[in-house]
């Protein structure tokens, strides 16, 4: 990944501008450079008799001399997305009383700007109930995506927030959804997410076996994305289960075996730096009746630096080809 620095692109323009100046240019006459008392680099013609015309580029207004045009420059990266904590997690298990609520304890903070991820599996589902998320401090929350086995059996959910309010242990996730006895979530915190219209592709796959797969996305919008992958399935949280290729897999969450009906949600992520068509996958022992989903989340963009100016003389008169000046970058602007 690049990294844009401002303070050396600026050194770097401060001593290359009266040089390019210099060639860029047809003069009738020899040059002299030294540096001025600050220790900027001044270059004059020697048969004009030493008259230095000053030239100062001020920053944020409309460049009208084109000599000055090569100093605009402008560069975007993609903020380096990390997967920073488990923030929480909870398995319920209550076959007389169907509750339509999941509390999550926030056992570890999550920071100002970061995202949350909820991973969700459920033994049944009542599709008429939309699941939804959210927590004690008001973050926004959008359901992303939705997998079900047999329309309604054991279902899983992606949920995720951005750009959140900080997070202390003190706080709360919640989940609504329709009445069941058996669900388990995980939550996660990741870096690097862009702040707003962070969801790209989501796709969703069900079936019985060992190998659950959500199926392909269409191609990503970006190259760096974030792959989050939920596969649950209507076993306990004691089988086995291996993420898939280029794949890691997040904290794990189910129930034990001893009721009669178990569920368990496995989450995985990946980091990706190409666009392309992605799955999330992975291998189950035993065979299970599974559920499987993707949602692919864009990183941030970075930061762009743009150097503009407008030129005038110092000594009241503009700049003409032929004509001896000093350049000077006083700053840029920096937006992203």
């Amino acid at each position: 990944m690049k990294m844009v620095m401002a303070a050396p692109l600026l050194r770097l323009l401060k001593w290359a501008a009266p040089i390019w100046m210099m060639f860029s240019r047809s003069y009738t006459s020899a040059w002299e450079c030294r540096l001025d008392p600050e220790r900027n680099p001044i270059c004059i013609p020697t048969g004009d008799g030493g008259n230095e015309k000053q030239i100062r580029a001020k920053l944020f207004t409309l460049l009208t001399v084109s000599i000055i045009t090569f100093a605009t420059f402008a560069s975007e990266t993609h903020a380096a997305i990390a997967f920073e904590q488990t923030v929480g997690q909870n398995v319920f298990y209550d076959p007389v009383n169907y509750t339509g609520t999941t509390n999550v304890a926030v056992t570890s903070p999550v920071a100002a700007g970061n995202s949350i991820i909820v991973t969700i599996a459920m033994e049944w589902w009542d599709e008429t109930t939309p699941t939804a998320c959210s927590d004690s401090k008001s973050n926004t929350y959008t359901l992303d995506a939705t997998a079900t086995n047999g329309g309604a059996d054991n279902p899983t959910f992606i949920c995720s927030a951005h750009n959140v309010t900080a997070l202390t242990t003190s706080d709360t996730i919640t989940i609504t959804h329709s009445g069941t006895d058996s669900r388990a979530v995980t939550v996660h915190e990741f870096s690097g997410l862009a702040a707003s219209a962070t969801l790209d592709k989501t796709v969703s796959g069900e079936g019985w076996g060992t190998a659950p797969s959500s199926g392909s996305t269409t191609t990503t919008a970006q190259a760096d994305e974030l792959l989050i992958g939920s596969i649950s399935t209507a076993g306990p949280i004691s089988q086995s289960f291996t993420a898939g290729a280029g794949y890691t897999v997040l904290a794990r969450e189910g129930t034990d075996g001893s009721g009669a009906w178990d569920v368990t949600v496995n989450p995985e992520y990946r980091i990706v730096s190409a666009t392309g068509s992605y799955a999330a996958d992975g291998t189950l022992s035993p065979a299970e009746l599974w559920a499987a989903a993707i949602a692919t989340y864009k990183a941030a963009s970075g930061t762009t630096i743009t150097l503009s100016g407008t030129l005038y003389s110092g000594e009241g008169t503009g700049p003409v080809s032929g004509q001896t000046v000093r350049l000077v970058v006083e700053g840029a602007s920096v937006g992203t």
